[in-house]
């Protein structure tokens, strides 16, 4: 798998990976709407990656993991503690609006009250933390290690060449916690995140990375 950052006509494609990635994940429950386009991607997921994602490219980081004929089959978005944070501007300019045309206010305010829950710990204990938004590999391809390939040579490296830091996630499921122990994080906090409708256990994962000394590869 070669890995490098995303260029921006691959929005789309990095966009379909991770709306099929993430369809049945916790946190996005309620948003598939079940109507796909013709790969097969839900319209509502899509349309929420796409913005997601967009955002990424153009304010943050997006780092993709490819076939030698170019194929995208994992990514990754990153939030630097080098670039300003995101606003809802900003999100809106990205594709926000069309995912708001299709859930609703109502599901889009439940879903970013959910997931300002999930990263509550890393804002308070690690403010300045460089913070894994988004890993997703091919559902396909899951269970060949392409996602540790993509933290422990590309995410890692990535962060090692601007001086390195504190890394820091957050999962909603047990298999991907113990994933996340398996490539050298360290749990830093489980809480319980309880609303009328929806009930989720929410790892929070770090790992230091020390600086490199080489020259950027992915610069």
């Amino acid at each position: 798998m070669h890995l490098r950052e995303a260029r921006p006509d691959e929005l789309l494609s990095v966009s379909e990976l991770t709306a099929l990635a993430f369809e049945h994940y916790p946190l996005f429950e309620g948003i598939a709407r079940g109507e796909r386009n013709e790969r097969g991607v839900d319209k509502a997921m899509l349309a929420m990656q796409r913005a997601e994602t967009g955002l990424f490219m153009r304010y943050q980081v997006c780092l993709v993991g490819t076939r030698e004929d170019g194929e995208i089959i994992a990514a990754a978005l990153i939030e630097s503690p080098y670039k300003k944070a995101t606003t809802r501007w900003q999100y809106l300019r990205c594709g926000g609006l069309p995912f708001i045309t299709k859930v609703g206010i109502a599901k889009l305010r439940r879903f970013v009250s959910l997931a300002g829950e999930t990263t509550r710990f890393i804002e308070k204990h690690y403010p300045n933390s460089w913070y894994v938004d988004t890993l997703a590999v091919d559902p396909r391809l899951q269970g060949q290690r392409l996602g540790s390939q993509m933290i422990n040579e590309g995410i890692v490296p990535f962060i090692a060449e601007r001086g390195g830091g504190i890394l820091t996630l957050t999962t909603n499921t047990e298999i991907n916690a113990a994933f996340y122990l398996q490539n050298g994080f360290t749990q830093a906090d489980v809480s319980h995140i309880t609303r009328k409708d929806i009930s989720l256990q929410n790892w929070t994962f770090v790992r230091e990375i020390a600086s490199a000394t080489y020259p950027a590869s992915l610069a």
